[in-house]
C-alpha cells in the first residue's frame, strides 16, 4: 500500500516552473513523480507577472497496518453548506474522519474556522459547515447613451450572468478535501419597466420616454442599442439673402490652368437690362426639443428690402435689380447702383490685371509695364503710363508722362480723320459734275444717255481726282486692322477697331460707281451726292467732340485718335502722333512725327543738332505754326513739302492762293 504525505502550495510564473520548484522542495527526481492540482492561474498583464499556484504531494510506501481512508468519503453527507458525518460504529464511539479545504472553500467546525489545508477530525457530533468562497451573484447593467447633438436617447441591457458552484468530497492522502465545482449558470432577475424608467430619467431624459420599446428590450425583442426616446430638431431659420450677380470671383486659366497673371481678375460689368442682383427669400425657424426636454431655440428672421440707387431699377415684384444703364455695379449704403465710371485708386499693375470696362476708367495713380486700359467711354489717369496700352472709344487723358506707350482713342486711331478728309474732298467734285449736266441743252428729261455721257467727260476730263480718291478711301477702309497688328498680344473685350457702316457702305459704292466709268449714271451720282453730304455732316459733329488725347508729356510712345491730340506739359519726344483732328504741343516737338488734318501748333519743333522731325498736314487748307523750328524739320502740307534748313522763330507754314506751299518767319516769307 502507498499514502500520500501533506501536499504542499508551490508558485511559479509557469506550470512547468512551479512544478520543478515542487520536485526540487519534495526531493524527487522528477516532477512526473508528483501528484498536483491547480490552486490559481493568473495570465500576465501589463507591468502584472503572469502566476501559477498548485498543490503538489507525493505518494510514498505504508505500513500494512494503517488504514485506508479512501472510504471515508462516503460517510460524508453534503447538505447545501452543512456536512454531516455518518456514523458507522457499533460500540457506540463515534468514528472520526479527516476533513479539510483549501481556498477559496473556507471550512468551520463548531463555528471555528479551520487553517486552509489543515485536515481535523470530525464525528456526527461535530457541527460541520463549508463556505464556498466564490461570488455567485448574477447582475444586469442598463447603459443610457444620448448622442451629441441630443436628439437620440437609447438603452442596452447587458446580461451578466453568474457561474454556480456546489460542494463535493474528494478523497486525498491526509483526509476528504472539501472543494467547489462548478453546478450550471445563475440567471440574474430581469428589471422591470419603471426600473428602467427611473434609470433613464436620472441619466437626464425627460422627453418622450418610449415605455413600449423598453418592455421590447426587457423581453429581448428588441436586442442591442433600443431607441427610447427621439427628440424634435429645430427648423433653422432661413435669412433672407440677396444674390449679387455681379460680385464675381471669378479667376480666369487658361485650359491647362495656368494663371495668366495680366488677364486674372474680371472687372465686374454689365449692360442695360442685366439682372444684377436678386433677393433670395428665407422663412422663419421652428424650435426644436431635446430628449432631456430643453428647447433648441433658433435665430429670428430678419427680412430684407431691395433698393435700388442712381443706374438700376427694383423689377414689379420687388426681387431683382436691373440695370438701366451699361457700367460698374457697386453698393452705395445698401443701394444697388450702376456707376459708369470705374475708378482704381491705386493704379493699374499686376494686382489688378488688365482692366476692361464698358464706360469710363478714372485711374488714380500710374499704369504699370504690359499693362492694358481699355475703356468703351474715357480713360482719365492721374499719374502717368510707362510702357502700357490704353484703348478708349472717346478721350484719354494723362496727366503726368506717358513712356514707351500707345494711346488711341476712336475706333480707327486717326484714320477716320483721313477718311474724313477724303470724303469731303470729293463733294466739290462730285457737286461740279452732277450740277454741270443737270440740264443739258434740249433734253427735258433727267437721267437721259446724253446726261449720262456727259458725266463721264466731266470725270474723265475735270475730276479725274475722283476715282483716284475713291480708290484710296476703298485701301484704308479695307485695311484699317493693319495699323493694329501689333496690338494681337492683347485681348480687348469691349473697343472693336471699325469703320462706321454708312461710311463704309458709301466708300464702297463711290468706289465701285467710278471705278468704271462705262456704267456711270448721272442719276446714280446725284443719289450717292446726296448721301455723301450727309455722311460728312455726322463725322463732323463727332470726330472732334468726342475722341480726343491730352497728356502732359509723350516720349517714345505713340498716340492716335479720331480727333484732337494736346501736349499741354512739356512737349513730345520721339513719339508719333496721328490725329483725325489738330495737334497742339505746348513745348517742344523733338523727333518722330506728327500727322493730322488740319492744324498743327507747338511752342518748338526739332532740335539744334537737327533731329529728324517730320508734321504732315492732310488737308491742303490746313496750317502749321511754331515759335522756333530748327533745321532737318519737314512740314508737308496736301502733297507739297518743305525742309527748314536753318532755325527760324515765329514760323508759319501753309499753301498760298496760287497752291504754292509759303513759309514765313516772324511775318517775312523765307
Amino acid at each position: 500500500m502507498t499514502s500520500e504525505v501533506q501536499p504542499s502550495w508551490f508558485t511559479g510564473r509557469t506550470l512547468d516552473e512551479a512544478l520543478r520548484l515542487a520536485a526540487q522542495q519534495l526531493q524527487v527526481d522528477s516532477p512526473e513523480d508528483l501528484q498536483y492540482r491547480v490552486v490559481e492561474e493568473r495570465a500576465g498583464l501589463l507591468f502584472v507577472r503572469p502566476k501559477v499556484t498548485i498543490e503538489a504531494w507525493i505518494s510514498e510506501p505504508t505500513q500494512p497496518d494503517e488504514v485506508d481512508a479512501r472510504d471515508d468519503c462516503g460517510r460524508v453527507v453534503i447538505e447545501g453548506s452543512a456536512i454531516r458525518v455518518v456514523d458507522q460504529s457499533d460500540n457506540g464511539e463515534p468514528t472520526p474522519v479527516k476533513i479539510f479545504a483549501t481556498p477559496p472553500v473556507r471550512l468551520y467546525v463548531d463555528a471555528a474556522e479551520v487553517p486552509p489545508g489543515q485536515a481535523v477530525e470530525v464525528t456526527a457530533n461535530n457541527n460541520v459547515v463549508a463556505d464556498i468562497g466564490i461570488d455567485q451573484t448574477p447582475s444586469t447593467d442598463v447603459h443610457v447613451h444620448i448622442s451629441r447633438d441630443e436628439l437620440t436617447a437609447w438603452i442596452e441591457i447587458v446580461k451578466k450572468p453568474a457561474k454556480a458552484y456546489k460542494l463535493e468530497c474528494e478523497h486525498t492522502a491526509t483526509g476528504c478535501r472539501i472543494v467547489a465545482v462548478e453546478d450550471g449558470l445563475i440567471e440574474p432577475p430581469p428589471y422591470t419597466v419603471d426600473e428602467i424608467l427611473q434609470i433613464v430619467r436620472s441619466e437626464g431624459v425627460q422627453y418622450r420616454i418610449n415605455e413600449e420599446a423598453i418592455r421590447k428590450a426587457i423581453s429581448s425583442e428588441l436586442t442591442g442599442r433600443v431607441v427610447v426616446s427621439e427628440g424634435v430638431p429645430a427648423v433653422p431659420t432661413v435669412q433672407d439673402r440677396i444674390d449679387y450677380k455681379f460680385e464675381t470671383e471669378e479667376r480666369r486659366y487658361d485650359s491647362n490652368g495656368i494663371i495668366d497673371y495680366y488677364e486674372f481678375y474680371v472687372t465686374p460689368c454689365v449692360e442695360e437690362g442685366d439682372v444684377i442682383a436678386e433677393l433670395i427669400q428665407g422663412h422663419p425657424g421652428e424650435p426644436g426639443i431635446k430628449v432631456t426636454g430643453e428647447q433648441i431655440p433658433v435665430a429670428p428672421y430678419r427680412p430684407l428690402k431691395l433698393e435700388a440707387g442712381d443706374g438700376a431699377t427694383i423689377s414689379p415684384d420687388g426681387k431683382r435689380v436691373i440695370a438701366a444703364r451699361g457700367g460698374r455695379p457697386v453698393v452705395i449704403r445698401n443701394k444697388i447702383c450702376v456707376n459708369q465710371q470705374y475708378e482704381l485708386n491705386q493704379g493699374v499693375g499686376l494686382h489688378t490685371s488688365n482692366v476692361h470696362f464698358d464706360g469710363d476708367v478714372i485711374v488714380r495713380g500710374d499704369v504699370s509695364e504690359n499693362m492694358l486700359v481699355e475703356a468703351t467711354g474715357s480713360i482719365h489717369i492721374s499719374g502717368g503710363g510707362y510702357e502700357c496700352l490704353l484703348v478708349a472709344n472717346n478721350q484719354i487723358q494723362v496727366a503726368k508722362s506717358l513712356v514707351g506707350s500707345r494711346a488711341i482713342a476712336g475706333s480707327t486711331g486717326g484714320l477716320l480723320g483721313k477718311i474724313h478728309y477724303g470724303l469731303r474732298t470729293m463733294i466739290p467734285h462730285l457737286s461740279t459734275v452732277v450740277e454741270a449736266t443737270r440740264n443739258v441743252t434740249g433734253l427735258n428729261i433727267d437721267g437721259s444717255p446724253r446726261q449720262d455721257a456727259a458725266a463721264r467727260e466731266l470725270i474723265e476730263t475735270r475730276c479725274r481726282v475722283l476715282p483716284q480718291i475713291a480708290s484710296e478711301l476703298l485701301k484704308q477702309v479695307e485695311g484699317l486692322d493693319q495699323p493694329f497688328q501689333e496690338l494681337s498680344n492683347h485681348s480687348l473685350d469691349y473697343v472693336e477697331f471699325s469703320v462706321p457702316e454708312d461710311v463704309v457702305a458709301i466708300v464702297k459704292l463711290l468706289n465701285a460707281s467710278l471705278s468704271r466709268l462705262d456704267v456711270v449714271k448721272w442719276s446714280e451720282l446725284e443719289s450717292m451726292l446726296a448721301t455723301l453730304e450727309h455722311v460728312v455732316g455726322e463725322l463732323d459733329k463727332s470726330i472732334k467732340s468726342e475722341c480726343s488725347v491730352k497728356i502732359g508729356y509723350c516720349q517714345s510712345s505713340v498716340v492716335e485718335t479720331d480727333g484732337d491730340i494736346a501736349i499741354v506739359r512739356q512737349g513730345t519726344v520721339n513719339s508719333t502722333l496721328r490725329a483725325g483732328g489738330d495737334v497742339t504741343v505746348t513745348g517742344v516737338v523733338r523727333g518722330g512725327e506728327v500727322v493730322c488734318l488740319k492744324r498743327f501748333t507747338a511752342k518748338e519743333v526739332g532740335t539744334v543738332a537737327g533731329t529728324d522731325t517730320s508734321i504732315t498736314i492732310i488737308d491742303p487748307s490746313g496750317s502749321m505754326k511754331a515759335s522756333i523750328v530748327h533745321p532737318n524739320v519737314l512740314i508737308t502740307i496736301g502733297t507739297l513739302s518743305y525742309r527748314f534748313m536753318d532755325t527760324h522763330r515765329l514760323v508759319e507754314v501753309k499753301l498760298s492762293p496760287q497752291g504754292a506751299i509759303r513759309v514765313e518767319s516772324a511775318g517775312r516769307e523765307i
